[in-house]
């Protein structure tokens, strides 16, 4: 595995990335010490969520500001998304921000009917692509993730992201077995809420490249703050 996020190599340690909406860019002074954000254009304020000039715009204020490498996604409603829009629509705003130097990664879901489409986009445009999943309910059977991570990485994704809900001990073990299975390939791992607190910290030790944290915006549940992440993940 030799991947890149902007100027960071991935692998060499686990990466903090934070979720941040337009408000957020506007509104942030600093990252608090963090590696990436993943810019949610999904939960953008604007009022016409199609605004690829508005979007554009944000981005490049990100950039400015923060001087971090920028993950762009428009997450679907069905995976948690805010924005209820067109597949079409999203694809177009994914197109922009592929466009944008400063933009490094491009992620969409797997199960979405653009995935090809925008992984291919992302590869054409030398950004990293994640190809992702988020199941909020549950935590499927792992023949069920090695499956969807094949999905992933059938159209040429660089990364899978697998995002679950778990609810038991076994849930918890079936990531994890995920995780060391398959983090040579290039994975991102996360259990959410308050049973998978702990793996924000302990899946980045043993293979997941990344762990999303907040500042303001929890873009998923169980998220730990920063700072929190960062006492348990210092840079090597």
């Amino acid at each position: 595995m030799n991947l890149k996020l902007g100027n960071l190599t991935l692998g060499a340690h686990p990466l903090i990335v934070v979720p941040l909406t337009d408000s957020d860019v506007e509104s942030l002074d600093t990252l608090e010490g963090a590696d990436a954000a993943e810019i949610r254009i999904d939960m953008f304020l604007m009022k016409n969520p199609a605004d690829a000039g508005g979007i554009s715009k944000t981005i490049a204020l990100a950039a400015e500001k923060f001087r971090v490498p920028l993950i762009a996604t428009f997450r679907r409603k069905e995976e948690g998304g805010a924005a209820d829009v067109s597949e079409e629509t999203r694809f177009s705003m994914l197109e922009a921000a592929a466009g944008m130097a400063v933009v490094s990664a491009l992620d969409i879901e797997i199960n979405s009917p653009i995935a090809a489409r925008v992984i291919q986009l992302a590869n054409r445009n030398g950004k990293l692509s994640i190809a992702s999943y988020h199941n909020f309910q549950e935590t499927p059977a792992e023949n069920f993730l090695d499956e969807t991570a094949r999905r992933g990485w059938a159209p040429g994704a660089d990364v899978v992201k697998i995002a679950v809900m778990p609810h038991t001990a076994r849930d918890l073990r079936a990531i994890t077995s995920f995780t060391l299975r398959h983090h040579e390939r290039g994975v991102v791992t996360i259990a959410m809420g308050p049973l998978g607190a702990a793996s924000r910290l302990y899946l980045p030790l043993i293979g997941s490249l990344m762990t999303f944290a907040s500042i303001r915006t929890l873009s998923a549940p169980g998220q730990l703050t920063v700072a929190e992440a960062r006492r348990f993940l210092p840079r090597e």
